[in-house]
């Protein structure tokens, strides 16, 4: 498959959670929070804006054609998040692609390994994790969604790796000094499972080096804005640190803020406030840039992805 291809995948996918609120409660852009449920992590990256290349639009109006993170771009690592327009945008191929279940299951593309590839077992390196499982893959022949997995480290400098998401978050991982990667592909489900810290502890792991080091750039999503969510994903988070504050309510309805959780992860397991940056756009306000698959039941899907590098 071209990798042109990888921008809209056309197969269904139900997005996060399956939690549908009315359709006139869907887009809250500008509500602000009546009510957090806790204070904000300590040490939170504050978010600022990525870098961003625009094609102009109809009427003078810009659009963004793909996203890039200022710490990733000044720590030279080459990346990007996609978005509706990406016409005559030049993208690596191949990009490795998982297929996406909303779980918790961490696939590293590791070349020669010490264990047959596809070995499945449980991640014994944190407490967090609810039962995360382990592949060590040799490089795949076929780069499209080769197994199943939510996140997809890269220790073969020259490989990209990359998410497909609609409301989703995608977040990119560096070890600027090994030159390892990640592609973490974050929904409550995978969060609830510990997707985003447990993929940190296995690149420390694997790299030997401190999560003090690392780069996470936090890409497009469903803002708190507008994912409003029942009880029950609460409950499912509540175990891991950090996550009330990743819960608002505005009267008596729930909303969730993706990148939040995300962050207390991250905080959880050693990347530091100042090695983060949220991009902070939300897929459900923005429908010229961005596929919402539960605003607009968007069948397209962004593609970001992040190269390997020799370190």
């Amino acid at each position: 498959m071209a990798c042109s291809q990888l921008i809209r995948d056309r197969n269904k996918d139900p997005g996060t959670a399956p939690y549908r609120p009315p359709t006139s409660s869907r887009r809250l852009a500008g509500i602000p929070a009546t009510k957090a449920l806790n204070t904000p992590v300590a040490g939170a990256a504050t978010p600022r804006k990525g870098r961003r290349l625009n094609r102009s639009g109809e009427r003078g109006e810009t659009k963004l054609s793909l996203i890039q993170s200022g710490l990733l771009d000044d720590a030279g690592i080459l990346h990007g998040f996609g978005t509706t327009e990406m016409e005559g945008v030049e993208l690596p191929c191949p990009i490795f692609t998982l297929r996406q279940v909303h779980g918790n299951r961490i696939v590293v593309i590791a070349g020669q390994t010490d264990r047959a590839p596809g070995t499945m077992g449980p991640d014994p390196i944190s407490n967090y994790g609810v039962g995360a499982k382990l592949s060590l893959r040799a490089v795949p022949e076929q780069p499209d969604r080769f197994t199943e997995g939510d996140a997809l480290i890269s220790t073969m400098p020259g490989t990209f790796v990359g998410v497909r998401t609609a409301d989703c978050l995608p977040v990119l991982l560096a070890d600027p000094q090994s030159g390892m990667v990640a592609a973490v592909h974050c929904g409550w489900r995978g969060l609830a499972l510990g997707i985003a810290g447990e993929t940190v502890r296995i690149i420390t792991s694997l790299s030997g080096n401190p999560s003090s080091e690392f780069l996470a750039a936090l890409g497009p999503a469903i803002g708190p804005c507008c994912y409003e969510v029942g009880l029950e994903v609460m409950e499912a988070l509540a175990p891991l640190p950090g996550s009330q504050s990743a819960f608002l309510r505005r009267e008596e309805r729930l909303f969730m803020d993706l990148a939040a959780s995300v962050r207390a992860q991250l905080l959880a397991a050693g990347i530091p406030g100042e090695g983060m940056e949220v991009l902070g756009n939300c897929t459900s306000c923005d429908e010229r840039n961005f596929f919402s698959f539960r605003a607009r039941k968007d069948a397209g899907r962004m593609i970001s992805f992040i190269g390997a590098t020799s370190g």
